[in-house]
């Protein structure tokens, strides 16, 4: 039986994993009795294998594989694996192939003749239902054909010399980004005290997790990044005296980060949250934070009382009549930020409907939280 079906659209090579990756498919053929046509989805070598049958009218059908694909998609974060990182639990890769079955002689057949997919690209974000409806990859991607962007925002950062935090980026061709080129300044618009280029050794275009990568860019990480990483300059590559630095992504982005101290008076939470492209962005809560314990018992009651003797009833002062068997303790925390610009508004308003948070204590022991606000709340300074 000759191939007779085609595809009719396909989504593009990189896109996010829980909106809508529609193919649509047609065929000459689907005119024949019992007629389906059949999707044949591998992924990481599994086949799954989808059938529908034609559209009533149009005759085409329409094959929709993202809930299968955004359960492959994970998350990639860690606060000790210093230096250029691959994210191979953000992105995986897959392809459909497409079959046609019909009735012959009363037989279910199958045309072994199909139409090849080409090989998709799924990441671990979710873009808003406005911006999905002109969704264009190169949107996203850091040697896109219209933006360049990293998968974090770009407003301005201030952090501490003890803060980890990392920046992400999506790119089509690995080659097309070697070189990260860190700058200290003693100030803004100060001396440059250090200038140091990193090196990408991800440079394999075959392997799709070099395709969606992180690298340190708050002190502490570049501060212990392998020299092995380090095509030019050298340690601390920010130094003590660092009041401002610079991160150049080979002149395709330029990220700008301010040191500050910590408020003496109040503890600094500093909280790391997945943002809706998959990437963490971090953020340091200075002002003054609350501390609940909400505590939760379980009690029985037992028996005052009893024989202390052979021949006597009595009591003991160490009787209880009520006995805690099962305590739980809930620390809650509030945190407050200071004023913000109308820019970071938008970007804490991920972390309110972020699913992943961490809680970054002062020994970077990473502490998985839950955000309970409902609501978002903003004050504004009048």
């Amino acid at each position: 039986m000759p191939t007779a079906i085609s595809i009719l659209q396909e989504p593009q090579q990189f896109q996010p994993a829980y909106n809508s990756n529609a193919w649509v498919v047609t065929s000459t053929n689907n005119a024949q009795p019992s007629f389906k046509y059949i999707a044949k989805i591998n992924i990481n070598g599994n086949i799954i294998v989808e059938k529908t049958a034609p559209h009533p009218v149009y005759g085409s059908a329409y094959f929709n594989p993202a809930r299968m694909l955004e359960s492959i998609v994970k998350y990639d974060v860690t606060n000790d694996a210093y230096g250029i990182n691959t994210d191979g639990y953000s992105i995986q890769k897959y392809s459909i192939n497409f079959y046609e079955e019909w009735e012959i002689g009363g037989v279910i057949v199958e045309n072994p003749a199909y139409a090849k997919g080409a090989e998709k690209y799924i990441y671990n974000g979710i873009i808003d239902y406005l911006n999905y409806a002109e969704y264009d990859e190169n949107l996203y991607l850091i040697d896109g054909t219209k933006a360049n962007k990293i998968l974090n925002h770009y407003l301005h950062r201030e952090v501490r010399m003890q803060d980890n935090g990392w920046l992400y980026y999506m790119i089509n061709d690995v080659k097309n980004l070697e070189f990260i080129t860190i700058q200290a300044y003693d100030e803004l618009g100060g001396t440059m005290i250090n200038n140091v280029v990193l090196q990408n050794p991800f440079q394999d275009n075959t392997n799709t997790s070099h395709h969606h990568i992180r690298f340190d860019a708050c002190p502490n990480g570049l501060n212990q990044i392998d020299v092995g990483f380090i095509y030019s300059g050298s340690q601390p590559i920010i130094p003590s005296n660092c009041k401002y630095y610079e991160i150049d992504l080979d002149g395709r982005s330029l990220l700008t980060f301010s040191i500050v101290e910590d408020n003496c008076k109040y503890q600094t939470f500093r909280l790391h949250y997945q943002n809706n492209m998959g990437a963490f962005e971090s953020f340091n809560f200075m002002l003054a934070s609350k501390h609940t314990e909400t505590i939760k018992r379980e009690k029985y009651k037992g028996i005052v009382g009893g024989l202390i003797g052979a021949s006597s009833y009595g009591y003991s002062v160490s009787d209880r009549s009520t006995t805690n068997y099962y305590t739980i303790i809930k620390d809650t925390y509030k945190v407050r930020t200071n004023w913000l610009t109308e820019e970071y508004k938008d970007v804490l308003e991920q972390l309110v409907s972020s699913p992943v948070v961490y809680w970054e204590n002062d020994d970077y022991q990473m502490i998985p939280i839950d955000i309970t606000n409902t609501t978002y709340e903003i004050g504004r300074a009048h």
